[in-house]
């Protein structure tokens, strides 16, 4: 029950706070602009087809119903019909979304260093490993939550989209969404936002700064990507793994605009989901290990 409390007040404490809800607010915000930008290059690509071909608009029509998934002028119809809204719009949270839960997981980690709340959660014979659990349950929630919200934003703008672009979807209505890949992209996102929360977390906890475990947050896939990427053991680091998933789960969702590349070594879906839980135990393990040598009494 203590885990309970601690985790009520974990999530309190996160909607209470106003870069929370604005970091919310920038990602659907910036989910809406992907789909409006899908919309207008389809409009560009349809015009320009019509003006470079013999093509009448209802033979243009007739070529996209035939044509390939992996047509230029087909793929946006694709992209933002409501059967491909959970693909679109994961692919857009696994673009930018380890920034926002890294964000979220400094925070929730590093607020009782900066404000020396320690007695306060000591005062309430709360154990280490309690505090820890809650503040974990808490990263998960508020990501399910995240992707929830993304994916609503998403189904909605796949009805929206069309109208405002007069898009031909239902040429492509028949359609239908995939539930086991979509449930595997959801599981793959969840799983991929929850090590970065998590990485985040022990940076923040072993630094014992808040800023910090930010800072290093958000700068370490970039760090990995730019400098760590053609290093011989670069396969074997948490982000390279994480990314493997990525090619395999939004290879038809992504569209032009979010785009994911295979790597020189490429694991299988299930190599890689399971590599990076072996990383998200691995820093929950040794979070839990610092948090108990620590000589502050803090979380």
């Amino acid at each position: 029950m203590v885990t309970v409390a601690i985790y009520k007040r974990e999530l309190l404490k996160l909607f209470k706070r106003s870069p929370f809800i604005w970091g919310i607010s920038l990602y659907v915000i910036f989910l809406i602009y992907c789909y409006v930008n899908v919309g207008l290059q389809f409009q560009q690509s349809f015009n320009s087809f019509l003006e470079n071909s013999s093509f009448s608009v209802q033979q243009t029509l007739n070529y996209l119903a035939t044509a390939d998934i992996s047509d230029p002028l087909r793929n946006p119809l694709h992209v933002v019909s409501p059967s491909n809204a959970i693909g679109y719009s994961l692919a857009i949270v696994n673009s930018f979304g380890p920034w926002f839960i890294a964000i979220i997981a400094a925070f929730l980690f590093g607020i009782e260093y900066r404000h020396q709340t320690v007695k306060q959660l000591r005062s309430r014979r709360m154990t280490k490993v309690e505090i820890l659990l809650g503040k974990i349950f808490s990263i998960a929630t508020i990501i399910v939550l995240f992707l929830s919200i993304c994916i609503v934003t998403g189904y909605i703008m796949s009805f929206i989209t069309p109208r405002i672009f007069d898009m031909p979807v239902d040429i492509i209505s028949n359609e239908q969404i995939m539930l086991d890949q979509s449930l595997l992209q959801i599981v793959g996102t969840f799983i991929s936002l929850f090590l970065w929360g998590i990485f985040t977390a022990f940076i923040t906890v072993i630094t014992k700064s808040l800023f910090t475990g930010i800072i290093i947050g958000i700068a370490y896939p970039i760090i990995e990507s730019l400098f760590l990427h053609d290093l011989s053991f670069s396969e074997y680091l948490p982000l390279y793994i994480q990314k493997s998933m990525l090619p395999i789960l939004f290879e038809k969702s992504s569209g032009d605009m979010i785009s994911f590349h295979p790597l020189s070594h490429i694991y299988s879906l299930n190599e890689s989901i399971f590599y990076t839980l072996l990383y998200i135990s691995l820093f929950i393990i040794m979070l839990l290990f610092v948090l108990k040598k620590q000589k502050v009494s803090i979380l």
